[in-house]
């Protein structure tokens, strides 16, 4: 499941006649959601208050850590592709500004107003982080 096909074995879908395809774009919109929606839940800590609801501990005691409102913070985009771009769409709706770093920068169309940043920058830059790109060797030699 998903739009890569990293995780199927092509050589033996292909001994057995069996077509591999990717199918990038379908997707994002679903991937850029659950992304927010898991910044959102991070930065408010609702899995702490959900946790504490499940234990009994509805009325707050003790009470629970204070959320980070999202508003003016920097959401940071690695690797700005259909679900980065989506991302920047959607953090725009809860206040964020996005920057990005890419192996090159985007068009400005592209980036619709993201800033571009070398991979230190993102580091140093971002309140929340989003890698939106496939684990692999070349993620690994990116800081080498």
């Amino acid at each position: 499941m998903g739009a890569g096909y990293d995780q199927v074995d092509v050589e033996a879908c292909t001994k057995h006649d069996i077509r591999v395809s990717n199918v990038p774009t379908a997707v994002d919109d679903a991937t850029a959601d659950t992304a927010m929606f898991l910044m959102l839940g991070a930065l408010r800590g609702f899995n702490t208050s959900m946790l504490a609801c499940r234990e009994g501990k509805w009325r707050g005691q003790p009470p629970p850590p204070l959320g980070h409102d999202p508003q003016g913070k920097t959401l940071g985009v690695l690797g700005m592709g259909g679900i980065g771009r989506n991302m920047k769409k959607k953090a725009e709706a809860f206040g964020l500004t996005t920057i990005y770093h890419n192996r090159n920068p985007l068009s400005d169309e592209l980036a619709g107003g993201a800033k571009y940043v070398s991979f230190d920058e993102l580091l140093e830059q971002s309140d929340v982080l989003s890698l939106n790109l496939p684990l692999n060797v070349s993620l690994l030699i990116l800081r080498m």
